[in-house]
């Protein structure tokens, strides 16, 4: 990496004689680098400009879709629960139920998401559920509890699903790269990250046979919205910027990406 190049590990989990057992295809938008480029003519800022917009927009929409879910660990406990979202209450975690709705989800800043799909064994659907959890709340006091729960959903899912079309990936999560002198808070966020996508990594790896892919990795600075499009798979991701060298990775392989994280 240091090079700047990462080879990722083969994904052999998804069986690609499956209709519709693909990959989940991640399109990342950055807000700063992708339009803001001095080296690019003005077409291609103007056009980058609207691309981010134009996905500002659709998750804007979303967010007031009743038919899309809104996964939200800033909402109350008693909305949350009421659209059976698992959580431990307020800033801890949302767990969404396993449905075959669009996801949405905004303001991952220290969060990390966890978006996991399938396709049903009976029916043929096509299903999801997704996480939004701050690694400062499902580390410490609630940790027994978001074990259980996440452990449940995963299990739910692997028992609903059709062997070899369950797909994950995780978003978000911070990284701050802390020099010689730096304040104490970057290590926290170092740690609080790297605990984090270790726990989720175990715990899904232990239950689905496989652990998720970190899109794009983590960042240092502002917030990760997204919407995920049930049906196709397909999870746009708005950033502040985007990590031009570290493209897709099993969470366990950061160690061989961070080094080249900007």
């Amino acid at each position: 990496m240091k090079e700047g190049l990462y080879v990722p590990k083969p994904r052999t989990h998804l069986d690609s004689s499956i209709e519709g057992a693909r990959p989940i295809f991640v399109c990342v938008v950055g807000e700063d680098n992708d339009f803001k480029n001095e080296d690019k003519d003005e077409n291609f800022n103007r056009q980058m400009a609207n691309e981010v917009n134009a996905l500002k927009e659709k998750i804007a929409r979303a967010l007031k879709d009743p038919h899309v879910l809104n996964v939200n660990f800033l909402e109350n406990h008693k909305v949350l629960n009421r659209k059976k979202i698992k959580n431990a209450g307020y800033q801890t975690y949302a767990i969404s139920p396993i449905d075959s709705r669009d996801k949405v989800s905004v303001n991952h800043n220290v969060c990390i998401g966890l978006i996991v799909a399938g396709i049903k064994r009976n029916t043929r659907e096509r299903v999801s559920f997704a996480g939004h959890q701050d690694p400062e709340g499902f580390l410490n006091g609630v940790k027994k509890k978001f074990l259980d729960d996440l452990g449940k959903k995963l299990r739910e899912m692997k028992a609903m699903c059709v062997p070899g079309t369950i797909d994950a990936v995780a978003i978000g999560g911070v990284y701050i790269k802390a020099p010689q002198g730096f304040p104490r808070a970057a290590v926290h966020f170092q740690q609080n990250y790297l605990d984090a996508i270790q726990l989720l990594s175990h715990e899904t790896k232990e239950i689905l046979g496989f652990e998720p892919t970190a899109a794009n990795g983590p960042k240092t600075y502002g917030g990760d919205s997204y919407l995920y499009e049930n049906y196709t798979r397909r999870l746009n991701l708005l950033r502040p910027y985007v990590n031009p060298r570290a493209g897709d990775f099993p969470l366990s392989d950061f160690g061989d990406v961070k080094d080249g994280l900007e």
